[in-house]
């Protein structure tokens, strides 16, 4: 019986005592909400924060200490010094200022110009031949080409890198050209290329090739916040060619992964004075990561004037003191007479550009959205749905793109104004991710992103708003739960 009674009370002890921890891990959790409240200078996100430790207060605790607390301040400002010094020893660089558009005052283009004169690093350029493709394939091709007809210098860095057979194939490539004596540099992102190891890349650092991790996520040095990515997509071959757009380097983006069907995207080849500023962001990026500084003359030859298309090179992150693409997108949004179309992965976007659209659609301008209706992330889908109501209630026109997953990312704005590159419009994106974007002013590149809009608007099935009201209950609760998160998707 003594027996008996010492299992019991031993039993009860133990009881008491998880009761206890748990209890100060919750008093803990509550704790953090006042820290919350003094850090978190966006109202939305605060809530969003402090909603989810009041729901789930130790699981919610955990997930704010490692996605919500900032600390990578240290870390912008080493980037904030690294792009100013790579800008004052390029100050050699010849960016004849754009003195004006052939379009009427006060549209779309004319803001957005007068805007990134103002807030953008670099000036908009004309005498630029940009290719736009919506066939990874037909891109990927060409710049191994190009890749392969290298002779001085191959630049890379990607948000993901697969080591998969697409990742093969291109780490083979520029191991052999960096065996020929050609500099290949590497910069891929630590979280987005998480599964990118080593050993995996030792053929390309054996032939003598540069690799570099952007923001190590490293635990021991407290270094293992998960934002402050780079999100970019850029490979420049002897400052001469650029490739640039939505694709990461992995079989999925080749539509070889049946799970995700024919894989969209929208991908550019870049000939001309823009490929300089490409050059430019990679040095930026590169001193941050490495150190080193590629300032060199021979890494910036003259790009020549092979074209006539006018383009901006929009760099956004978030170590610039303004939130330069969500500021841009709004004031092109409010400019808008006649016609907005946006197509992206991932539309959580924050309150300020709902309204747009919605005060868009109101006063008469047509707002096409083409969206995913699979992803490779659920809760970001899941959010975005639950603003599929509000948006098509004001006219707004939905379509969900059915061969595969849609990972384009444009907008289109009247007759002079689109962008094509990296960024979705999320909060991750617009505020939290470096982002690479390039802006068209000229009808005729215009006309072309427009095109490729239209072609997959053609493959996307309208939501029809009557049907979308009559979703299960279950399925909008979950819809609203994934968009309290919003702000920190």
């Amino acid at each position: 019986m003594q027996g008996a009674s010492d299992v019991s009370m031993a039993s009860l002890s133990w009881t008491n005592l998880w009761a206890l921890v748990l209890t100060l891990l919750e008093l803990g959790s509550l704790a953090l909400i006042p820290y919350v409240v003094f850090k978190k200078r966006q109202p939305v996100s605060a809530t969003a924060w402090i909603l989810f430790i009041l729901l789930v207060p130790i699981v919610g605790a955990f997930f704010f200490l490692v996605f919500g607390v900032n600390r990578i301040e240290k870390r912008k400002g080493k980037r904030r010094e690294a792009a100013r010094h790579v800008s004052e020893r390029l100050s050699f660089l010849a960016h004849p200022e754009v003195e004006s558009l052939d379009v009427a005052a006060g549209c779309a283009g004319d803001h957005a110009l007068r805007f990134l004169r103002a807030l953008n690093e670099f000036p908009a350029t004309r005498g630029n031949e940009v290719q736009l493709y919506s066939d990874v394939n037909t891109a990927y091709r060409m710049m191994l080409d190009a890749i392969d007809q290298a002779r001085h210098h191959v630049h890379l860095e990607y948000y993901i890198y697969q080591p998969d057979g697409t990742g093969a194939e291109l780490r083979d490539l520029l191991a052999r050209k960096a065996r020929e004596g050609v500099q290949v540099r590497l910069i891929y992102d630590a979280v987005g290329s998480l599964h990118l190891n080593r050993r995996f890349l030792q053929p390309l650092l054996d032939a003598g090739g540069r690799v570099s991790v952007f923001h190590p996520v490293l635990p021991w040095k407290r270094r293992w916040a998960v934002n402050f990515r780079t999100h970019r997509k850029i490979t420049v071959v002897d400052g001469r060619i650029a490739f640039t757009g939505g694709a990461n380097i992995g079989d999925e983006y080749r539509s070889r992964v049946r799970h995700f069907g024919q894989w969209r995207d929208t991908m550019m080849v870049v000939r001309g004075p823009a490929v300089r500023q490409l050059q430019h962001v990679f040095a930026q990026d590169w001193l941050f990561s490495t150190g080193e500084e590629l300032t060199a003359t021979a890494l910036f030859p003259d790009p020549g004037m092979p074209g006539n298309t006018l383009v901006d090179v929009v760099p956004t992150g978030p170590d610039q003191e303004q939130e330069v693409l969500h500021e841009l997108l709004l004031a092109v949004l409010a400019a808008a007479h006649s016609e907005i179309l946006v197509e992206t992965c991932y539309f959580v976007p924050p309150e300020s550009l709902l309204v747009a659209l919605k005060a868009a659609a109101h006063r008469g301008v047509r707002v096409m959205l083409a969206l995913p209706s699979i992803s490779a992330h659920r809760v970001p889908l899941l959010a975005a749905q639950s603003y599929y109501e509000e948006l098509a209630d004001c006219g707004v026109a939905i379509g969900l793109y059915r061969p595969g997953l849609l990972h384009s990312k444009l907008v289109v704005v009247d007759d002079s104004f689109a962008l094509v590159g990296s960024p979705n419009l999320d909060y991750r994106s617009l505020l939290l991710n470096f982002e690479i974007s390039v802006v068209f002013y000229d009808r005729p590149t215009i006309q072309r992103v427009r095109n490729m809009f239209h072609q997959d608007w053609a493959k996307c099935t309208p939501l029809e708003l009557e049907s979308w009201r009559r979703r299960p209950m279950y399925r909008k609760f979950l819809e609203s739960v994934c968009r309290l998160a919003a702000p920190v998707l």
